[in-house]
């Protein structure tokens, strides 16, 4: 394998492992999924008491 070869081959590599990072962080970390609860929404969940469970 010649190096300009494997330069290739890596930077193929490393370009697409690149690209699978930013595609999990927009489909699962972006601001966009972030939940802001509101204080209406907290004081709700803190007078609901615990949770039950069945």
């Amino acid at each position: 394998m010649t190096a300009s070869r494997l330069g290739r081959e890596l930077t193929v590599a490393l370009a697409c492992k690149i690209v699978a990072i930013v595609l999990i962080y927009v489909s699962f970390f972006s601001p966009s999924h972030r939940h802001r609860p509101t204080p209406a929404d907290t004081a709700a969940f803190l007078t609901a008491g615990p949770a039950k469970s069945e």
